[in-house]
């Protein structure tokens, strides 16, 4: 590839988004660009997270690295973060003009990490008083438009099941103040002479779950009832529980509420996106390069599923995670949908593939693998996380042929699901199949990586049991 030649990459992140939210994975929601930037590219089905927490898998997303490799396992909330090399950097050395807009969450708030420059916001809550998100320049932003006390005075908070439309203008609204950032550098700002790697990363649909009225409107009649696993908590509801709290059982009429909220920012997010792009065709700093898009999340939500909320576990809703790469103008990518399995890692590493920076010496088998040659190297992927239930327990996942083996480590207990057959994760069958050659590959990964957090309590199947690691007895 010749320097003229070299594509602009884009790369496009939401936080919390799972894999069925996404139209081109699910009808049940609306993103008609998304879906026709995935109907230019691959679209990966098997894509995981290695560790579905918000700081640990935005490493990954910086580094390249899996989460047994870069070493962060929890929120390390304003902690330094210190890799080899960082894929801007990295893009930057090959001439790249590189620039982060919107959720950055990867450690010391203002720090570039190898960014020419950012424009940082990791929330729509404004928690510049504290040390962790001391930066947040929507809050900045906001507090100068002088329309209301503070951005979340509604009381709708970051990480609450509560769900509503939005009460102020929609040009207020996090999503479009993200986009209208990006419409700025790339139609008025950017260097013309040079490649540009931009990351856009939208905190949407993290919760606060408020979506404009129009896309609460859209979903706010639906009739979703969470899959609810043999092995989970199905007790009935009972009062008094936290707006934020991660494990119910909850209201059917909360979950339903919480997911119009979900799909209305996500489809407003698509909108926003479907405004940019156009805005960019008709400016004076057109795309004219190959021009490379990959779009994925750095984690995905329960929802409600087995009456778990939010992120940290190995479930499917957590863990499972949208992936597609797109090419344009030129730009010559693997075509149509995917089922080998890929991880988060890998994103990193065909952008720095993209960009002319060979897979560095420093990466280990877990670590990145372009995936612009084609079908992926793995025939495995391993994750990591906590659980956050009773009792607080480190999980380790394996996701291997039709099966996802799951180790709470801490306890001992295993679960295993047949994902071909059992999508939702319904029935653990652990107690049913061999769980030998799970076990041989899991204590391989163990090995090879952090196993600080590990008990040792012996191996035990919960044969569609509650596991302790999740729900105390």
């Amino acid at each position: 590839m010749s320097t003229d030649d070299r594509p602009n990459i884009i790369l496009i992140t939401t936080d919390e988004q799972r894999w069925d939210a996404l139209g081109i994975n699910n009808p049940a929601i609306q993103t008609p660009f998304l879906d026709s930037l995935a109907a230019r590219g691959r679209n990966y089905t098997r894509c995981y997270s290695s560790c579905p927490v918000c700081i640990p898998a935005r490493r990954t997303m910086l580094s390249g690295l899996h989460a047994s490799t870069h070493e962060t396992l929890g929120n390390t909330e304003a902690e330094d973060f210190c890799p080899p090399h960082t894929v801007p950097e990295l893009l930057g050395d090959k001439g790249y003009e590189t620039q982060l807009i919107g959720k950055f969450h990867v450690g010391i708030p203002g720090k570039r990490y190898g960014f020419d420059h950012i424009i940082q916001s990791e929330t729509p809550n404004d928690r510049r008083q504290t040390a962790h998100q001391c930066r947040n320049d929507y809050a900045d932003w906001f507090e100068q438009q002088g329309v209301a006390p503070h951005t979340l005075s509604i009381g709708v908070m970051s990480n609450d099941r509560m769900a509503r439309p939005y009460h102020l203008p929609e040009r207020y609204h996090h999503n479009n103040w993200v986009t209208d950032r990006a419409a700025d550098y790339l139609c008025k700002y950017r260097d013309p002479t040079s490649p540009f790697y931009l990351h856009l990363s939208y905190w949407a649909p993290h919760q606060p779950l408020i979506p404009p009225q129009a896309y609460w409107d859209r979903y706010k009649d639906n009739e979703h009832t969470p899959p609810m696993g043999e092995w989970t908590n199905t007790d009935e509801w009972e009062a008094g529980l936290h707006p934020s709290s991660t494990h119910g059982p909850f209201r059917l009429n909360e979950m339903r509420q919480a997911l119009a909220g979900y799909y209305g920012l996500i489809n407003h997010m698509d909108d926003q996106l479907n405004y940019l792009f156009d805005r960019w065709s008709c400016s004076r700093l057109k795309n004219d390069r190959p021009l490379l898009i990959l779009f994925s999340s750095d984690h995905g939500d329960l929802m409600g599923d087995h009456n778990l909320f939010r992120k940290h576990q190995a479930y499917e809703g957590s863990a499972h995670i949208p992936l597609f790469i797109a090419g344009l103008n030129g730009m010559e990518v693997p075509q149509g949908s995917c089922d080998h399995i890929v991880g988060l890692e890998d994103m990193a590493a065909t952008v720095l593939d993209a960009g002319g920076v060979e897979r560095p010496d420093y990466f280990k088998e877990d670590d990145g693998h372009s995936l612009l040659a084609g079908d992926s190297v793995r025939d495995q992927f391993h994750g990591q996380g906590f659980c956050r239930g009773t009792v607080r327990c480190h999980q380790r996942f394996l996701v291997h042929g039709d099966y996802k083996y799951i180790r709470h480590t801490t306890t001992g207990e295993e679960q295993l699901f047949n994902l071909v057959k059992d999508p939702d994760e319904l029935h653990d069958c652990s107690g049913e199949e061999d769980l030998t050659p799970f076990r041989a590959l899991m204590d391989r990964h163990r090995d090879n990586t952090m196993a600080a957090a590990d008990g040792d309590a012996p191996l035990t199947p919960c044969a569609g049991a509650r596991p302790k690691g999740v729900w105390a007895n």
